[in-house]
């Protein structure tokens, strides 16, 4: 039982990592973007990199999503072999 608890924390650890290094890489690039106009900031919106950008956070809100389902499927099973065994 202790080993699903370590994977299943490590599951969510890993997630939260990629999800930080995700947005670290955008703000990079939203920063190399800003540099490249030579750090003026410009009001008109770039809609490709928005439409980007709503991409990448839909993938990571739905892996998070599966990843959670996933981790719901294993404490459910967790909890019913602890009431077969009575615990």
């Amino acid at each position: 039982m202790y080993l699903h608890y370590a994977h299943t924390h490590s599951l969510i650890i890993h997630i939260l990592i990629l999800s930080k290094r995700q947005d670290e890489e955008e703000r990079q690039q939203l920063l190399g973007r800003r540099a490249a106009r030579g750090g003026a900031l410009q009001i008109d919106v770039d809609e490709e990199a928005q439409l980007e950008s709503v991409q990448n956070s839909r993938r990571v809100a739905a892996e998070a999503y599966e990843t959670g389902l996933a981790i719901l499927g294993v404490m459910a099973g967790q909890r019913d072999r602890l009431k077969v065994w009575g615990l």
